[in-house]
């Protein structure tokens, strides 16, 4: 079976849209949390994810919505503050109803989903450096899906193999393009993949909402995406 992984869209609907038609062919798709926060179409997002039966969990800017953290930095709290007053409230509902985690078994194996780590679902981050792997040989499960920081990864650990697709929405690996996964779990080959969209509009929407211009870093400009087709 191919699984398509997605993680952290951050209402990013043009990188998402983007993805979606890379994705096409696989049998299903699952999302390790961040579908909200930060760029503004909180709507379109979910209703595409909706569309294309995506299976997801929470993630920390899902559960901010519902549970702000005490002291947010400005970046967070306007993000938090400006997707409440965008998303619809049969959306929101759908958010909180998510759940953290998700448990598979397909071809054999035994698959766990987080958006942090096992032992902190929603904040920890397990970056390709990490000090520790060797945490996730004791885990009862043979693949783990991670999201949260924006990386892509692949480790083995023990027979374990630990997945980060990346970022959809908000790469920091410095590749603009949105970054996604397939996974087959027939043979457990992963197969990691960017794809180049055309940002313009979201940048344009940015300045126009006052967004912190902090975001527009994290999104192609389009002699990025001329460059990247050619």
């Amino acid at each position: 079976m191919k699984i398509g992984l997605i993680a952290d869209i951050h209402a990013n609907r043009p990188a998402l849209t983007s993805v979606l038609r890379e994705l096409r062919g696989v049998d299903r798709i699952w999302c390790a949390g961040d579908i909200t926060g930060y760029y503004p179409d909180p709507n379109g997002v979910i209703n595409d994810l909706l569309a294309h039966r995506v299976e997801a969990i929470k993630g920390n800017h899902d559960w901010a919505l519902e549970s702000p953290p005490p002291s947010p930095n400005a970046l967070l709290r306007q993000s938090i503050t400006k997707t409440l007053s965008w998303i619809q409230s049969e959306y929101k509902r759908l958010l909180h109803n998510l759940p953290l985690e998700k448990t598979w078994d397909l071809d054999g194996l035994h698959i766990k989903m987080y958006h942090g780590s096992p032992w902190d679902i929603l904040e920890e981050y397990i970056y390709p450096d990490y000090n520790h792997f060797d945490r996730f040989a004791a885990l009862d499960a043979d693949i783990i899906i991670l999201g949260h920081t924006h990386y892509p990864m692949l480790r083995e650990i023990q027979g374990k193999t630990v997945i980060n697709p990346g970022s959809c929405g908000q790469p920091r690996d410095g590749d603009t393009r949105a970054a996604f996964a397939v996974l087959d779990t027939q043979t457990r080959a992963v197969d990691f993949q960017r794809v180049a969209y055309d940002a313009s509009p979201l940048r344009q929407s940015i300045r126009d909402l006052g967004l912190n211009e902090k975001l527009l870093s994290y999104l192609p400009n389009t002699g990025e995406i001329l460059c990247k087709k050619n």
